[in-house]
């Protein structure tokens, strides 16, 4: 792999960079993600009582 140096300052604009475009997105997209979550941890969550109701 050829990976080349950056100075600090570049490294350190580019991830302030990267944190605000992140947050940027996830804000921008919360209407969107904020169900997809929800649907996520209740599946986590109902999880044991299918496999429980599948081996009865």
């Amino acid at each position: 792999m050829n990976f080349f140096k950056l100075p600090f300052l570049p490294k350190l604009a580019l991830a302030v960079i990267s944190i605000i475009g992140i947050g940027y997105l996830i804000k921008l997209g919360q209407s969107i993600l904020a169900p997809f979550f929800l649907a996520f941890l209740m599946a986590m969550l109902f999880l044991p009582i299918a496999n429980f109701l599948e081996k009865n």
